[in-house]
């Protein structure tokens, strides 16, 4: 993510741990979660906030895996982010 954005990077770190790291020649921040409680945590809050197809994909694989059911976003509004 972009380095704006790493209050939200905080944010999610201190609520489900992880780790974060600047990127070497890149104005960004990775952020990196490896142990299986934090991740299960984490796609149950964003299950069901995710509009980009492409991460809608990617977060399925993960439901899949962990037997999560995948809930699709409503209808993109005009108050959406």
């Amino acid at each position: 993510m972009d380095v704006r954005d790493i209050k939200a990077l905080y944010e999610i770190k201190h609520k489900h741990g992880g780790s974060l790291k600047p990127i070497s020649n890149a104005n960004a921040i990775k952020y990196k979660l490896r142990h299986k409680k934090g991740l299960i945590s984490l796609i149950n809050d964003v299950n069901g906030l995710i509009k980009n197809p492409a991460r809608l994909l990617q977060i399925n694989k993960l439901c899949v895996k962990y037997n999560i059911e995948l809930k699709y976003p409503g209808p993109l509004t005009f108050n959406d982010g």
